[in-house]
């Protein structure tokens, strides 16, 4: 459960912000368009934090690993299971494109 949740609305620019405390120490500083799209930062907790299994439907996703090392498993469309361990500072696209 999300502990915190703050958010402004959209300015002159039609862009509004939002901060997030999750439950595992992860925040989140979202930046979001009225159409809906966004740029998120992501900062982990101290110790670290590990995020459940989760799908994107019509979305692409872009990762920058700035500080630390990431970890990310997929499924490739022959169903081949991949984990691709990351230092800062890489960065890379996960295309997530399900019907």
């Amino acid at each position: 459960m999300n502990t915190e949740f703050s958010e402004q609305k959209y300015g002159e620019t039609g862009v509004k912000t939002s901060f997030e405390q999750m439950a595992n120490g992860e925040q989140k500083y979202k930046m979001i368009a009225e159409d809906g799209s966004y740029y998120c930062r992501t900062v982990a907790s101290s110790q670290g934090a590990w995020q459940n299994s989760h799908v994107h439907i019509n979305l692409t996703e872009f990762y920058v690993v700035q500080t630390g090392w990431i970890a990310y498993a997929s499924y490739g469309d022959d169903q081949m299971f991949s984990i691709r361990v990351m230092r800062a500072v890489h960065a890379f696209v996960c295309w997530q494109l399900l019907s």
